[in-house]
């Protein structure tokens, strides 16, 4: 199990599409939700599988996308917030949920998918 680094703090900067379209079929390392000390739960390692610009409204200040992760031979996520942590981007907490992809799990027929949209 990776540890995760002291003193990370999740960072300022918006996630986007942009940064986040190149990675798509990179690994990323996600902190489980603190423990009630506020220590980390462990890492784990999930392939992003996908991205999906979404149709922009008046309100959004950046634009909307959904990405999915594919998770493999790991202990299924538990809720809360999971921070991303990747060498290039800033440390960013998401919520994701668990969710049925057909598409991709042709591909990888034994994960399990797990989905984050920003508005």
């Amino acid at each position: 199990m990776t540890e995760v680094p002291d003193g990370l703090v999740t960072g300022t900067t918006p996630l986007t599409a942009d940064a986040l379209e190149p990675r798509v079929g990179e690994e990323f390392l996600f902190a489980r939700p603190a423990k009630p000390d506020g220590t980390f739960a462990g890492v784990l390692r999930m392939k992003l599988m996908s991205l999906a610009r979404l149709p922009r409204h008046d309100l959004t200040e950046r634009e909307p996308f959904s990405i999915i992760f594919v998770l493999v031979d790991q202990a299924p996520l538990g809720m809360g917030l999971h921070r991303l942590l990747h060498p290039e981007l800033e440390p960013f907490d998401m919520f994701l949920s668990r969710v049925v992809a057909p598409r991709l799990q042709k591909s990888d027929p034994t994960g399990m998918f797990y989905e984050a949209v920003f508005n």
